[in-house]
């Protein structure tokens, strides 16, 4: 049995998605596809555009057999920690072949080279990284000056860079296989309608805030398109500055102390951030205001995220092949893969979580912390679901595993 993984955030489900889907099972001659899917909320350190049963559910009439979600705090990390979350949680159910990712390059093995190059450069020398961020460099700049290539540190690629080192990391036994993608996935624009390309989620996002469905019908596979009109509106969209008062009244209680054990939070952050707290306005004005040409948006994003959903650095769990992820939480599979299912209990790693009894396993241990942080973050994406728009949604196992 030919069983892939693939970490994904569907924010919202498109096209490209669908073809990535489709190609990998036709490429691996995959008999089963498992999607590790961020939940509420995403790796940019914003919430999600729709709530992840919904894109749970999309995920699944696009094609996948089973979906599981990538806990909270690697959802929200770095790339490095997302990869390492998304890798963790597909090795631990001891069935993966493959992890297959997008890419812009042609070839795997071209990610392979800078993966082994990054990974030398941090085995040979600690400080190299920390040197390049001290003379004011990202992290894909310091990635640039390591491999002495800029071009290659796409977002895709640099994610696929990092699946390939998860995997080593972690010791696991899965192959990395990368699709070619079509099309400019970080535009903000439509592609027009005669192009064999693919457009962004966030295009996508944006054209549907601001024209409404017409102009991105196309963009949507017709399997999920009833779907996400029927959302819209109810279970989404969420934005940052939806939870401004959350954020300010956290950022408040901890401000005698600091934030340094938030994860993504050094001393230095810290002080920024108390020393502008007074200038606070809103959620978005203040990751404006304490961003810098060091400490990009997405960066700072992240962390006031991890205030808000109380994600430590205690919280960060690092995953080995002797010491898999603690649970893996099915949100839902397509009917007829009782094969699939069976495979899963017989080879898993870790316990598998579909119920609210199931969960029972993880009491009384460390592990139940940081499937606490994924409750209580589904339920304050919820709560304010809710409030926006009155839509009262059920919290985690309050309904059963999703099945299509």
């Amino acid at each position: 049995m030919k069983i892939i993984g693939i970490a994904a955030e569907y924010n919202p489900l498109h096209e490209g998605h669908k073809y990535h889907l489709t190609q990998a099972r036709k490429s691996l001659g995959a008999d089963y596809i498992i999607v590790a899917l961020s939940g509420d909320f995403c790796q940019r350190g914003v919430p999600a555009f729709l709530n992840k049963m919904t894109r749970a559910k999309m995920a699944l009439l696009a094609g996948a057999d089973m979906v599981v979600e990538i806990p909270a705090v690697y959802a929200t990390s770095s790339a490095e920690g997302y990869a390492l979350g998304s890798v963790g949680i597909l090795d631990a159910t001891g069935c993966i072949d493959n992890i297959c990712f997008g890419m812009e390059s042609k070839y795997t093995e071209e990610l392979e080279i800078c993966a082994s190059k990054i990974r030398n450069a941090k085995d040979n020398a600690k400080d190299t990284m920390n040197s390049y961020f001290k003379s004011g460099k990202s992290y894909a700049g310091a990635l640039s000056e390591i491999l002495g290539d800029e071009e290659i540190l796409t977002p895709n690629n640099i994610l696929g860079i990092e699946y390939i080192n998860a995997i080593l990391q972690i010791g696991s036994n899965i192959k990395p296989f990368g699709i070619t993608r079509l099309g400019d996935y970080s535009s903000e624009s439509l592609v027009p309608s005669d192009s064999a390309n693919y457009s962004s989620a966030s295009a996508i996002r944006k054209s549907i805030e601001d024209d409404g469905f017409d102009l991105c019908l196309n963009e949507i596979p017709e399997e999920t398109r009833e779907l996400l009109m029927e959302s819209y509106g109810k279970l989404g969209p969420l934005f940052v500055n939806d939870f401004s008062e959350e954020l300010k009244h956290q950022l408040l209680i901890n401000s005698v102390y600091g934030y340094e054990d938030y994860l993504g939070i050094d001393r230095s952050l810290s002080d920024r951030i108390k020393n502008l707290l007074p200038e606070y306005e809103n959620y978005e004005q203040f990751i404006e205001l304490v961003k810098t040409r060091n400490l990009t948006y997405s960066h700072v994003a992240r962390a006031f995220l991890h205030i808000l959903l109380n994600i430590r650095k205690t919280s960060y769990i690092v995953p080995s092949s002797k010491k898999p992820l603690p649970y893996i939480h099915v949100l839902g599979f397509r009917k007829g893969s009782e094969a699939l299912l069976k495979e899963l209990k017989a080879s898993s790693k870790a316990p598998i979580i579909y119920t609210a009894e199931d969960s029972k396993a993880l009491e009384g241990t460390s592990n139940m912390d940081l499937l606490n942080i994924d409750l209580i973050s589904s339920q304050i994406y919820n709560s304010k679901l809710q409030k926006k728009y009155g839509v009262k949604v059920k919290a985690d196992f309050a309904s059963p595993v999703l099945k299509i």
